[in-house]
């Protein structure tokens, strides 16, 4: 599952791709959204629920007009527009380093070259997660991923490979489930120490153990 930090670039930067970088094909079939100015949120007058969890204040967002996609996106769908803004050195793979979830991951990210809103910005990972939560804080330090966890979700996959030695617009390529990934490691996981973001890396655990 994406983090709440990658949901919008991922959004706003599939967009961007496809409209900017059409291949014959599955080209898929967009619908103009125009823009506007409206508000979300709720009204505290017209909230009830737990006192002092009211977390939700009206705010007036204005969008600018886009594209979008009539239909979801397939996987080769998303390969092409990768491969296309790879090829235009509008994306990069390099390792996270901002601590949280994906720390150590490789993501994808736009490059100096991309619009002003996708540079350095992470767009997508091609390792897939695993929802971690530490569910009842019991080192109390309010991080949830920190303290005794559990996987929430078995696993997230990203079906998209990349594969540095394959010809110029192939190198991210749709990956079989049956053959490209190792089922037994992937369902290994660890539990997070006390200290912030430190994995305690004696006790591997397996989904298949439980």
């Amino acid at each position: 599952m994406y983090s709440k930090r990658l949901l919008l670039p991922i959004l706003l930067f599939h967009i961007f791709c496809f409209q900017a970088k059409a291949q014959s094909g599955e080209n898929p079939s967009f619908v103009h959204i125009h823009g506007n100015t409206f508000i979300m949120g709720e009204p505290e007058s017209e909230y009830q629920g737990p006192p002092g969890s009211y977390d939700a204040p009206e705010v007036s967002v204005t969008l600018t007009e886009f594209w979008m996609s009539k239909t979801e996106i397939s996987n080769e769908q998303y390969a092409l527009f990768l491969n296309a803004a790879f090829s235009d050195g509008l994306i990069e793979l390099r390792e996270e380093t901002n601590p949280g979830p994906d720390l150590g991951r490789t993501l994808v990210f736009g490059t100096s070259s991309a619009p002003y809103e996708y540079r350095d910005a992470a767009l997508t990972f091609l390792e897939g997660t695993r929802v971690m939560k530490d569910h009842d804080d019991g080192d109390g330090d309010g991080n949830p991923f920190t303290g005794d966890i559990e996987p929430e979700n078995p696993l997230n996959l990203n079906y998209i490979g990349f594969d540095e030695t394959r010809p110029e617009g192939e190198k991210f390529y749709v990956q079989d489930p049956r053959s490209d990934f190792d089922w037994m490691e992937l369902t290994n996981y660890y539990n997070y120490t006390d200290i912030a973001n430190q994995l305690d890396s004696t006790a591997l655990l397996n989904d298949y153990d439980n």
